[in-house]
């Protein structure tokens, strides 16, 4: 932000740059994390473990 400004930007400006490398960088997680699941979504096997505890 402050570098725009810097560089001679308005604040509206700087801040739409900064709000902009701000929803990059959360859209390129949700891309990593999207890649990393699996078709069902889930990021590990859960298969082992119980839906539901065990009766006592």
């Amino acid at each position: 932000y402050e570098r725009k400004l810097a560089e001679g930007k308005s604040r509206k400006e700087a801040l739409r740059a900064f709000k902009r490398r701000i929803s990059d960088a959360v859209y390129r997680q949700l891309v990593v994390d999207a890649a990393k699941a699996g078709p069902g979504g889930q990021t590990r096997d859960d298969s082992s473990i119980p839906a539901w505890p065990a009766e006592p």
